[in-house]
């Protein structure tokens, strides 16, 4: 599956995108579905017309986003909001160089994602809307994954 963005540039400079991937990798005799949420700060330059954001990549390892794998339950949690069965959600993972909490939730005529991120004593925290139109995307996407995650 390709990946999901939504941007929020902003003039001041100080915006926020997030993308969802979907990947499917060998994993000895079986493939192995997974599913991750990166959340990163605007860095476009001065004079610029195009937003640009600070993605992790292999060129960038010391990007300020923060990235969060989501299992099956994580999934499912999103969807209860998207479905409209629960107002929010939180939900907390850890492992052994730091943790993540992501409050996601109803806000206004669409949706509020909020993420902190703690690595090795650093907090980071990023944020932003999500519209009621980009909230009808998420949910197709994250259906047709749990879908796409029984066929692997």
């Amino acid at each position: 599956m390709k990946e999901f963005r939504i941007y929020k540039p902003r003039k001041t400079m100080d915006g926020l995108a997030s993308k969802i991937q979907f990947v499917v990798k060998k994993k000895g005799k079986y493939d192995e579905a997974m599913s991750f949420w990166e959340i990163s700060k605007e860095t476009t330059p001065e004079n610029s017309e195009n937003a640009s954001f600070d993605w992790r990549s292999d060129k960038n390892p010391q990007s300020k986003s923060i990235t969060i794998k989501l299992g099956l339950p994580d999934i499912s949690s999103f969807l209860l909001v998207l479905m409209g069965i629960q107002e929010s959600i939180k939900l907390f993972h850890q492992n052994k160089n730091g943790n993540v909490s992501i409050n996601f939730g109803k806000y206004k005529d669409g949706y509020s994602l909020n993420v902190s991120s703690q690595v090795n004593g650093e907090i980071l925290k990023l944020g932003h809307t999500i519209s009621a139109g980009e909230g009808i995307i998420l949910e197709v996407l994250f259906k047709d994954y749990i879908v796409k995650y029984h066929e692997v």
